[in-house]
């Protein structure tokens, strides 16, 4: 879902009862463009695991968008593509992805949805539920028939997840 830097507020730092997870991107950014597919896949991911119940994953152009917020300030953005997670409850502590890989790159250089959540894990120390065994318990709770439910997935896309 795209906000703006005027929604920014009610979008993330309102929405106390659930995750969020924010992209910043630039539109004209080459890694921002090949990130933005794996952003994609991560969303298509969350929604068809049914964990969009308690994660929100966001996106926002810097380019056109500035945070205007007294109860969050942003650090500095010095490279994009950038990732922020916003923990359940109190929003104001965002923790920004700073895993670089050996060419000193973060986010743009990741290739698979699953290192987002991977670090997602981590960080979030099993706040709010967000632990690979709560997760992988709502796996269990799935039928069937809602592998087939989400919008954008082939058959193909089921059957190798």
């Amino acid at each position: 879902q795209s906000i703006t830097g005027n929604t920014f507020v009610s979008m993330v730092l309102d929405q106390t009862d659930k995750h969020t997870l924010l992209y910043l991107y630039a539109p004209t950014c080459g890694h921002c463009k090949r990130f933005s597919l794996l952003w994609n896949e991560l969303c298509r991911l969350i929604k068809y695991l049914k964990w969009d119940t308690f994660i929100d994953v966001m996106k926002m152009d810097i380019t056109n968008n500035e945070i205007v917020s007294k109860r969050f300030q942003l650090e500095t953005v010095k490279s994009v593509p950038d990732v922020y997670y916003f923990p359940l409850g109190n929003k104001e502590q965002a923790v920004r992805f700073d895993i670089l890989d050996e060419f000193g790159d973060g986010a743009g250089r990741l290739s698979d949805p699953l290192d987002v959540l991977d670090w997602l894990i981590d960080i979030s120390e099993g706040e709010g539920g967000l632990t690979e065994e709560a997760l992988l318990n709502l796996l269990k709770e799935l039928e069937p028939e809602d592998f087939h439910e989400v919008e954008g997935m082939s058959q193909e896309d089921t059957t190798t997840v």
